[in-house]
C-alpha cells in the first residue's frame, strides 16, 4: 500500500493465492505465486526487465532472502525485514552477484519515530487506508494465539505477504485511495499509538502498589543505550536512569530535567574492589530516586555498552516489591536473555537483606524459558 502510494510497481509473491489476491487490492501490480514458480528470482527480471530497484524479505527465512537478493537490478538494494534465528540465522546469499551489481544490503528494525509525521500526512491525505488492513477484530484473550500464526507461512493473518519487489519500470495496475475525515484519521491513529506503546513498553509490572510511596506500579522499560537512543522519542519516558563508567559519556539521551534523571557511574566489573566498582551510595540513589516517582511515571532504565548493569539494576529495584524469584521471574519477561551483574546484585541482596538470594537468581540468566 506504502509503495503503491509512493509512484513505486510493487510485485507480491508468497505461496498464499489469497494473500496475493488481497495485496493486488492494496497495489501490487503483479503477483507471484512462490509455490508454482519454480525461478522465483527469474519471473521477477522478467517482470521488471531486468530485475527489481528494491526488494524486502518480509518472511525471514534462507530461501525468501536469497530470492530477495537474486532478483535484484546492478545496484538495487535488499532490505531485510524479517528475522532470521537459531539455525536460520547464517543464510546463503548470492555474494557474487552483491559484488558484481554492487548491490545494496540493508537491516530494518522497523520506521523510525521521525518518520511517522510524513506516514500520517499520507493517511489524512486519503493515500494510505489503514482500516483495509484489518482482517478481523479480536479480544486480548484471543491474541497470544492469533500472533502465533505469524511464525511461518502456514494459516496466519491473510494479509501477510513475505516477499516484495519494487520496480520504476511501469506495468499495468492500480492505486488504493480512501475517504475519510482528516483530522479524525490523525487523531485516531495517534491515539491508538499512545495506547500501544503504554501497552507494549510501559505494562506495569504490578496492578497496585502500596509499598511505594507513591503507589508506582512499577512502569519501566530496561535497555542498554544503543536501544535508548534508537527510541527515546518512541518510548518518551518520564524519568530516566542512566549507568555509565567513569571516563564515558552518553551519547544524544533525552533531555530530562535534573530531578527527573538519576545518573549513576559505576562500570560493568563484578571485583568489589575494582576502582570503578558500584558502591552501597549508588544503591542508596536508586532507592531515592525510585521513592519520588510519581503514579504515573514511566521509567526508563539503560546503561552504556551492554544491559549487565541495567538489568541488574532493575531486578534490584523490583525485589523492594516483591520475593527475588517473583522479581527475578518478571526481569524475565523484560529481558530474558539479560545477565544481570552480581557485584550489584551483591550491594542489593545486602541492602535489602536477602542474603545473597537475588546474586543466586542472577545465575538463571539468560534463559529462553522462566521455569518456576
Amino acid at each position: 500500500m506504502i509503495a503503491a502510494a509512493l509512484g513505486a510497481n510493487p510485485i507480491a509473491i508468497d505461496i498464499s493465492e489469497e494473500k496475493l489476491a488481497f495485496a493486488r487490492t492494496l497495489g501490487a501490480v503483479a503477483t507471484i505465486n512462490g509455490r508454482e514458480t519454480e525461478d522465483v528470482a527469474g519471473a521477477v527480471r522478467e517482470l521488471t526487465r531486468g530485475g527489481a530497484h528494491v526488494s524486502l524479505d518480509a518472511l525471514g527465512s534462507p530461501v525468501t532472502c536469497f530470492n530477495s537478493i537474486k532478483n535484484l537490478r546492478r545496484r538495487g538494494r535488499h532490505v531485510q525485514v524479517g528475522l532470521m534465528l537459531a539455525e536460520q540465522a547464517t543464510p546463503q546469499i548470492p555474494m557474487a552477484q552483491v559484488i558484481g551489481h554492487e548491490l545494496e544490503i540493508y537491516g530494518s528494525h522497523g520506521m523510525q519515530a521521525w518518520r511517522y509525521d510524513a506516514m500520517l500526512a499520507m493517511i489524512t491525505a486519503g493515500k494510505l487506508n489503514p482500516k483495509a488492513l484489518i482482517g478481523r477484530e479480536i479480544s486480548l484473550e484471543e491474541a497470544a494465539p492469533a500472533g502465533t500464526g505469524c511464525d511461518g507461512p502456514g494459516d496466519g493473518p491473510r494479509h501477510q505477504c513475505h516477499h516484495a519487489v519494487l520496480t520504476r519500470i511501469p506495468v499495468a495496475g492500480r492505486r488504493c485511495y480512501s475517504a475519510g475525515n482528516p483530522r479524525r484519521i490523525r487523531r485516531h491513529v495517534m491515539a491508538l499509538a499512545v495506547q500501544a506503546i503504554e501497552n507494549a513498553y510501559y505494562r506495569p509490572v504490578l496492578g497496585t502498589n502500596p509499598a511505594h510511596p507513591n503507589d508506582w506500579p512499577v512502569r519501566l522499560i530496561v535497555s542498554s543505550q544503543t536501544e535508548a537512543r534508537h527510541n527515546r522519542a518512541l518510548w518518551a519516558p518520564t524519568h530516566l536512569v542512566s549507568i555509565r563508567a567513569p571516563a564515558t559519556r552518553l551519547l544524544s539521551m533525552i533531555d530530562l530535567p535534573p530531578e527527573r534523571h538519576l545518573e549513576l557511574r559505576f562500570g560493568d566489573t563484578i571485583d568489589p574492589d575494582a576502582p570503578d566498582a558500584a558502591r552501597p551510595a549508588a544503591i542508596e540513589a536508586t532507592f531515592a530516586f525510585i521513592d519520588s516517582l510519581p503514579e504515573e511515571a514511566h521509567l526508563l532504565i539503560h546503561c552504556l555498552r551492554g544491559i549487565g548493569r541495567s538489568t541488574a539494576l532493575t531486578l534490584g529495584v523490583l525485589a523492594r516489591y516483591m520475593g527475588p524469584e517473583e522479581a527475578a521471574a518478571a526481569l524475565h519477561a523484560l529481558r530474558p536473555e539479560a545477565k544481570p551483574n552480581r557485584h550489584v546484585l551483591g550491594l542489593f541482596d545486602a541492602a535489602l537483606g536477602l542474603k545473597g538470594k537475588l546474586a543466586k537468581q542472577a545465575l538463571r540468566f539468560p534463559a529462553k524459558v522462566w521455569k518456576d
